[in-house]
């Protein structure tokens, strides 16, 4: 963590840094205390800095920082817990076909159950990243898997249930995941329909 008279120097320079937690969250890099009350708030200035995010190719930082969000003269330098974009909540449309995934202020996108994947280290869960091109051509197969929200995911386990037969699964993984996929032990039902998750490393 930067110290307070470096993080000044910065923002002297119209340098910031944040950091991303594992509900989606966005902190200044000097919150001690984060919790609801201390993250960055509202809808339009919260879509903005996650809809400008990118790769961090600046040359400063980009170990500890790995994303940018710039903002006219201003750059934010972003960390993540986990992901740099957590999904947050999961709307329902007229029909299941229509649900759509929630992140950032009010950003949403289209919900593909079929691409959910579990994280065979961590346990987590996570849905492919459709609607925002900054973020398109990470190094890593599955790079363009963000993470859901505890929450959500809480929510969403009245749909898990376990796989008939994990080892025999007909389904293929998804392209982006490759061949390392393998079954997880659950399916995912959604519109009458059984999906299996998938779990990489």
């Amino acid at each position: 963590m930067l110290s307070k008279e470096l993080l000044a120097q910065h923002a002297a320079a119209r340098r910031y840094f944040f950091h991303v937690d594992l509900h989606g969250r966005l902190f200044s890099a000097d919150t001690i205390v984060r919790n609801l009350a201390t993250c960055v708030k509202g809808e339009r200035p919260l879509d903005f800095f996650f809809a400008q995010l990118r790769p961090n190719t600046t040359g400063l930082f980009e170990r500890e920082y790995p994303f940018v969000s710039p903002c006219g003269k201003e750059l934010s330098y972003v960390a993540a817990e986990d992901t740099p974009i957590v999904f947050s909540e999961l709307f329902l449309g007229a029909s299941d076909a229509a649900a759509q995934l929630a992140y950032a202020g009010s950003a949403r996108q289209p919900f593909e159950p079929a691409r959910l994947l579990l994280s065979a280290s961590s346990g987590r869960l996570y849905h492919p990243l459709a609607t925002h091109a900054r973020l398109a051509g990470l190094p890593g197969a599955t790079s363009q898997y963000m993470l859901l929200r505890s929450h959500l995911v809480s929510e969403l386990q009245r749909c898990m249930v376990p796989s008939v037969d994990a080892a025999e699964s007909s389904s293929a993984p998804p392209l982006e995941v490759g061949a390392g996929a393998t079954p997880s032990g659950v399916d995912f039902e959604w519109e009458d329909r059984r999906y299996p998750i998938w779990s990489a490393r």
